[in-house]
């Protein structure tokens, strides 16, 4: 018996992108769409990349990441980035509970570190993963 995962949504995929369709003469475009687990993986970069007033009619969205960068690589700033995630996947992204949150500092000479993020899907109990690159220096 095959899951019902309508609840997770369809949306259109982040960043935006266009998906091209063979049909028929030419090639018709269209907006990339994700849907089901995909669109949590989705819903979660844009949470995190988009920091808080730079949306227009919803000023309260996105996260305070844009804090960090400029401070050290140390515990320090690895609790900052741990908090200001846990904090906003709480506001934003009610499907699931954040597990562990790990950041990773191997690439500190070029001002990035990955965090590796653990959820679980509330509504089926499925576990995920992903890994969020998180630039420490502005380019």
């Amino acid at each position: 018996m095959a899951v019902d995962t309508r609840y997770l949504g369809k949306g259109l995929r982040f960043p935006f992108q266009i998906a091209t369709r063979d049909g028929g003469i030419g090639t018709i475009g269209s907006t990339s769409l994700s849907e089901g687990e995909d669109r949590i993986i989705q819903s979660i970069k844009q949470i995190l990349g988009t920091p808080i007033k730079r949306r227009f009619m919803r000023r309260d969205f996105g996260s305070r990441l844009n804090l960090i960068p400029f401070e050290p690589n140390d515990e320090i700033t690895a609790v900052l980035i741990k908090h200001y995630i846990r904090e906003a996947l709480a506001i934003w992204e009610k499907r699931i509970y954040v597990g562990s949150i790990t950041v990773d500092f191997t690439d500190r000479d070029d001002g990035l570190c990955y965090v590796g993020i653990t959820f679980r899907i509330i509504k089926t109990n499925k576990i995920g993963n992903m890994v969020y690159p998180f630039y420490l220096r502005r380019l």
